[in-house]
């Protein structure tokens, strides 16, 4: 077969391309995706270092996209798959976790080392439960690794554990895969997020390099807005020993030992006279001495002044 010329006489590069399985994800959208996913494993490695106590890494170890039947030929039985709506996106997506390191995170949950069992098996009824909360946090940080995009709701509706049982699409149409790597202690394992591009397709024009970057943006000056409140709460909180001199007077320390009750010391401070309120032993407020439903009482009449504030420290 006679290799195609140019116009010039160059020989022409042909890509090869297979009408069964057109690419439906432009690299520009498939680079946004492992950009955007790569924000959700730094938010899985934050809560499940937390939530595991341990050392646990989550990273993008590829963005491929394929027919559905093509995926599920290679997920092995038994596995941890997960059926997961994605409301507002009309449709369901497959998460589906190896089993070396669902066994690991479970062992760490319920009071081991993050050990593996010999052989690969079923979940127990129990397991299922535990394993569904593990899933359930990773699907509340996918959903804010989405946040910018579109506000998913992410639900897990069903689990399985054969793939022949997880037909979310027809296996002729395309879908979307990322995999993620994720090392927990000595274990390693992958976590995989199969979309079909029916679901995606309302926010492909939205997974685009730019939009990424707006996104990006906007949620580090709203990150640095939440940090700023939370900090202010958290600091509001914080308990401070407030304290007010009533007045001072020096004794000599035979009169401090012949002093009984009933003596009158003699303060030099005026009656009348404001005193001055301490935060923490710093001078901050003025104020009049009084009482408050019999209690003693001082009531603030100014604010201190920064210049008289170092005068009082000078």
């Amino acid at each position: 077969m006679a290799m195609p010329m140019g116009v010039r006489g160059k020989p022409l590069r042909v890509r090869v391309y297979d009408f069964r399985r057109p690419d439906k994800f432009s690299k520009d959208q498939m680079r946004t995706v492992e950009m955007l996913y790569g924000h959700v494993a730094r938010l899985c490695t934050t809560y499940f270092s937390g939530y595991l106590r341990g050392t646990v890494q989550f990273n993008v170890l590829s963005v491929e996209q394929s027919t559905y039947g093509e995926f599920l030929s290679t997920v092995s039985t038994p596995s941890i798959i997960g059926i997961v709506g994605l409301p507002p996106l009309k449709g369901k997506i497959l998460l589906v976790t190896d089993p070396i390191i669902a066994f690991a995170m479970l062992d760490r949950l319920l009071g081991g080392s993050g050990g593996v069992p010999e052989r690969v098996r079923p979940l127990t009824e129990i397991e299922q439960t535990v394993m569904q909360r593990v899933l359930t946090g990773l699907l509340a940080n996918l959903a804010d690794g989405w946040r910018g995009i579109v506000d998913l709701t992410p639900s897990l509706d069903s689990m399985e554990s054969n793939p022949l049982f997880a037909q979310v699409v027809a296996p002729n149409e395309m879908v979307l895969t990322v995999t993620l790597e994720v090392r927990l202690g000595a274990q390693r394992g992958q976590v995989y997020f199969c979309m079909p591009y029916l679901l995606l397709e309302p926010v492909l024009p939205k997974l685009s390099p730019q939009q990424w970057l707006l996104v990006q943006q906007g949620e580090t000056a709203a990150t640095g807005e939440e940090s700023e409140r939370q900090l202010e709460l958290e600091v509001g909180e914080v308990p401070v020993e407030l304290s007010v001199t009533l007045g001072s007077t020096r004794l000599t320390l035979r009169e401090l030992l012949t002093l009984e009750v009933g003596d009158v010391l003699r303060l030099q401070a005026p009656v009348k006279g404001e005193l001055t309120v301490q935060v923490e032993g710093i001078c901050r407020f003025r104020g009049r001495p009084g009482t408050l439903h019999r209690h003693l009482a001082v009531r603030v009449t100014a604010v201190q002044e920064e210049e008289e504030e170092v005068e009082a420290g000078g």
